[in-house]
């Protein structure tokens, strides 16, 4: 499963997430979600690349 997200980190800027976890199975599936998850909350508290 090959997933590509979205992250606004400011009004004008946004990030990328790209994550490959085919044939992988249901545990990197899951920790794919749960990773994404937690970037997606990181991102609220301080939106600057370098400190995700």
């Amino acid at each position: 499963m090959l997933t590509l997200g979205r992250v606004s980190l400011s009004r004008t800027t946004c990030g990328i997430v790209l994550a490959d976890v085919s044939g992988k199975g249901m545990p990197a599936a899951l920790l794919m979600a749960a990773t994404r998850a937690i970037l997606r909350s990181l991102v609220k508290f301080d939106p600057r690349p370098g400190r995700i």
